[in-house]
């Protein structure tokens, strides 16, 4: 039997310490390095929304991102990894971004928040990369905090085909890719993604190429009618 607590920590140790390697800085829009569809859409939800929050921020760059476009926008980046959230808040205070927040916190935070809290959530390279029974407890959560007009980008990881030749450190099983013992996708199709946020309703669909030599991750826009 599968230990989700145990998959989930593991997740947290490995991402807290891939961000300890990172260093707080003064950090100009070009710096955050996204561009093209990745950047249109952010923008989007950044026009069409006031209150916006990202689940699983990570390092911040996505509210980062759209702070340097802010006009009069509140931002709220919730991660596990403390080291992640220290980055974010102090590399966002450094580069002078306003009314942008960074806290440590997991699913337990999320259910508190009110529901229809929030008109804009972001959701990047995050539920595609915990457990799916984990996953599966957050997006109805993020479908509660969704305020009633709301709007959802998520942007999940491109879909890695088993190679005939598969590297050593490298598992392809029913839960998706595992480097080293470590999840780094569940791997799912669109058709996945779209239904498991209904009754959302998906009004763009886009690619972002994240890596330059690889393929590109997925980007969906949904609406709460």
């Amino acid at each position: 039997m599968k230990d989700i607590n145990k998959e989930n920590q593991v997740l947290e140790t490995f991402w807290d310490n891939a961000f300890k390697e990172y260093q707080p800085c003064v950090a100009t829009e070009d710096d955050l390095g996204i561009t093209g569809n990745l950047e249109e859409e952010l923008l989007f939800i950044n026009d069409s929304c006031k209150k916006i929050i990202d689940i699983g921020c990570g390092d911040g760059l996505m509210l980062m991102k759209m702070a340097f476009h802010n006009q009069g926008n509140t931002y709220l980046g919730i991660d596990s990894s403390s080291s992640g959230i220290a980055f974010a808040s102090k590399t966002s205070k450094l580069s002078k971004l306003e009314h942008l927040t960074f806290e440590v916190g997991n699913l337990e935070t999320i259910k508190k928040i009110t529901t229809y809290s929030y008109d804009g959530i972001i959701s990047s390279n995050f539920l595609d990369v915990i457990p799916l029974d984990t996953a599966k407890l957050f997006i109805p959560e993020i479908i509660r905090i969704l305020d009633k007009t709301g709007y959802l980008l998520l942007k999940v990881n491109f879909i890695i085909d088993k190679p005939e030749t598969i590297k050593p450190g490298f598992v392809f099983n029913d839960d998706g890719v595992f480097i080293d013992g470590v999840l780094r996708s569940t791997n799912k199709d669109d058709e996945f993604w779209i239904n498991s946020f209904k009754p959302l309703r998906l009004i763009k669909k886009d690619y972002y190429q994240r890596n330059p030599i690889g393929p590109k991750d997925r980007i969906f826009v949904f609406k709460k009618d």
